[in-house]
């Protein structure tokens, strides 16, 4: 990189964006605020995983039923990886389970 913010992109130069430190600040406190509003409450993913763990089906079930590979939900169980929005659906419809808004209230 040069001193005009100039990077180079395989042979060619594109101009970077600037991050400011009150644009790093905006987001850490949009972070923090998100944070207060969702504590004590699990991310979809976790409840997820625990859906699948209490569910009466084997992994190996769900992976053959719902048709994700077993390695992927594997991995996806021990937070290696996410799931597919396909992938959730298709164990979400197996697995009989729905999401629910519990906050009705627009955003501001």
């Amino acid at each position: 990189m040069d001193s005009e913010g100039l990077t180079s992109n395989g042979g060619r130069f594109t101009k970077r964006k600037a991050v400011t430190k009150s644009k790093v600040a905006k987001v850490k406190t949009m972070a923090k605020k998100r944070s207060k509003q969702n504590k004590g409450k699990l991310p979809l993913s976790e409840q997820l995983r625990q859906a699948i763990d209490g569910s009466e089906l084997s992994r190996y079930r769900i992976a053959k039923d719902s048709g994700v590979a077993q390695s992927t939900i594997s991995q996806f169980m021990n937070g290696k990886r996410s799931l597919s929005p396909n992938a959730i659906d298709r164990i979400a419809e197996l697995l009989d389970l729905e999401l629910v808004l519990r906050n009705t209230t627009p955003h501001k």
